[in-house]
């Protein structure tokens, strides 16, 4: 009789270790979250962002990197959280460089979320604040006049096309067309000393919109454009499409270079015609 006790006590006690850990390994349900869309505010008014991904932090710890639109099971749930959204680009127009974008302000709502509820997000954010637009170059958006210089051995010069079905933003944009017979178009920056960007690991970017029919090239001219780098070819598309060129490896390399300026150009067989529409051009860095 007593060895049959002793034997039905740690039979209880195994069942119920397993029963506790049997709950303990039952899922949290969760709440979801659905963003279809990440818009930007400078000066109060709505720009042009291509906001390929969110990365959502809960208690900023990185619950993921999802491409939009998405739906994003959240499993901290009836209970108060931070929540944080960031929005992510593709570096260089380039898929396979997702990073957050740095001078966007992330989305930040302390929440409590429902086990089972949707909650859509829309986030809308401004730049951050510290955000340098105007120096060393206050960018482009050519609406009042054009703020490159071309190259000498360029074909043909940037020139404010105002066709309403040809402008992206405003009242103009810029245009640079090579008719048959033309291969080459370069314009730049003007010149910027090198005491007047960041050097190092500070981010420094370039936005742009544009549309091409070949392929475009952005490059930095250094030393009173003795010397010419390569950033990034930009792919021909005949759509609109913002980029985010980040420049900050770049001028890190050329550190001890006196200046700098900025270039954009293409080239395309001498037979074909071409064009290259860009807008709101920012030189962006903290």
């Amino acid at each position: 009789m007593t060895t049959r006790y002793l034997l039905f006590i740690p039979l209880i006690a195994l069942v119920l270790l397993f029963s506790c850990k049997e709950e303990e390994l039952q899922a949290e349900i969760p709440a979801y979250l659905e963003i279809s869309e990440f818009s930007v505010l400078q000066d109060s008014n709505i720009v042009s962002d291509n906001v390929k991904d969110v990365w959502v932090y809960v208690d900023d710890q990185l619950q993921g990197v999802f491409e939009l639109p998405t739906s994003i099971p959240i499993q901290k749930t009836n209970r108060k959280i931070k929540l944080t959204i960031a929005a992510g680009i593709f570096k260089n127009a380039l898929s396979n460089q997702r990073a957050i974008y740095p001078f966007y302000e992330s989305y930040n709502v302390d929440t409590t979320l429902i086990a089972e509820k949707v909650y859509t997000i829309n986030p809308t954010v401004n730049y951050r604040s510290n955000t340098e637009f105007d120096e060393p170059w206050s960018g482009e958006d050519f609406e009042s006049g054009i703020n490159f210089e071309h190259k000498f051995t360029s074909d043909t010069v940037f020139i404010r096309e105002t066709d309403p079905e040809k402008v992206f933003n405003g009242i103009a944009s810029g245009a640079a067309y090579l008719e048959p017979g033309m291969s080459f178009f370069e314009a730049s920056t003007p010149v910027f000393g090198s005491n007047e960007i960041p050097r190092g690991t500070a981010p420094v970017y370039m936005e742009l919109d544009y549309r091409c029919s070949h392929d475009i090239v952005i490059s930095v001219y250094v030393n009173n454009n003795s010397q010419q780098f390569s950033v990034v070819n930009l792919r021909a598309r005949a759509d609109w499409n913002k980029a985010y060129i980040e420049l900050a490896p770049v001028f890190s390399t050329l550190f001890d270079a006196a200046n700098y300026s900025i270039a954009i150009g293409y080239t395309k067989p001498i037979e074909d015609e071409g064009y290259l529409v860009v807008d709101d051009i920012k030189l962006l860095h903290f």
